[in-house]
């Protein structure tokens, strides 16, 4: 009977606890971002990526990167929760940007005249603009830079592998739209 009383009252402790826990809502917001952000419907759904890292900034000007074609990357990164990275590389000397300036990417681009590269990693799956050379679809336009503050708007449908069943996966990236402001800083130290 004890055994059946301590049973009943832990029960309805833990369904207390339980039921008062709130759920984080994973609905992306729709409100105007404010400071560095990176905005885009992906497959229609409006995502909001304004979150730097743990460690600070993640988004560099490095005019000496060597895995970029000229040796100069401007790297703007933004977080969407813990998982959800989007990343834009702009193969580009950030002192000559021209702005305004549309780059794409396509069908006939061939992988070694690249000059941008768009990357959305979601969970266990990341696509980029520039992984299928036959498919993939891209474009992204400068639209301002005042005092090493990027913005633009970009779109495409992206390829990649999706790491769960290794098949070729895509998504169509639509109204995207940046703000993000670049540290001159060496990607790699």
């Amino acid at each position: 009977m004890k055994s059946r009383k301590l049973f009943l009252v832990g029960f309805a402790v833990l369904a207390l606890t339980l039921t008062n826990c709130k759920k984080e809502s994973t609905t992306p917001t729709t409100t105007e971002p404010t400071g560095d952000y990176i905005r885009c419907k992906v497959n229609g759904v409006l995502h909001t990526f304004d979150k730097a890292g743990s460690g600070g900034n993640i988004s560099n000007y490095d005019d000496n990167y060597e895995g970029s074609p000229n040796r100069k990357v401007i790297q703007m990164a933004r977080l969407e929760g813990l998982m959800d990275v989007f990343t834009i590389d702009i193969f580009k000397d950030l002192d000559l940007l021209k702005v305004p300036q549309t780059l794409s990417y396509g069908a006939n681009t061939s992988i070694d005249n690249y000059e941008f590269m768009i990357t959305y990693i979601q969970s266990f799956k990341s696509y980029m603009s520039i992984y299928n050379e036959e498919k993939s679809n891209s474009s992204i336009t400068i639209t301002s830079k005042t005092n090493d503050v990027i913005k633009g708007t970009f779109k495409g449908t992206y390829y990649g592998i999706n790491l769960n069943t290794f098949d070729l996966d895509s998504v169509k990236i639509t109204d995207g739209e940046f703000r993000v402001k670049v540290v001159r800083k060496s990607l790699v130290p």
